[in-house]
């Protein structure tokens, strides 16, 4: 499985990643995980954020997506 794609906020502060069929947000230095998005059975190959930290575009197969990801689904 393993992760085939990778993004970094422009602070430094948020790792974005993504595998087969999900998405994921990462306070890397506190080793949380902050958010996840189920993508269904679609390969991630690419992971791109906006220079604001607020939309996180994600293209595969099958899927080119673009997401407020701070809007849902932001896990404690």
């Amino acid at each position: 499985m393993g992760v085939h794609g990778l993004a970094v906020s422009r602070d430094g502060q948020i790792l974005f990643s993504g595998n087969w069929g999900l998405l994921k947000a990462w306070d890397w230095q506190m080793g949380k995980e902050l958010y996840n998005l189920r993508a269904h059975s679609i390969q991630i190959y690419c992971l791109a954020i906006s220079l604001n930290r607020l939309w996180l575009v994600a293209a595969g197969t099958k899927l080119l997506k673009s997401e407020d990801w701070l809007k849902d689904n932001i896990t404690s």
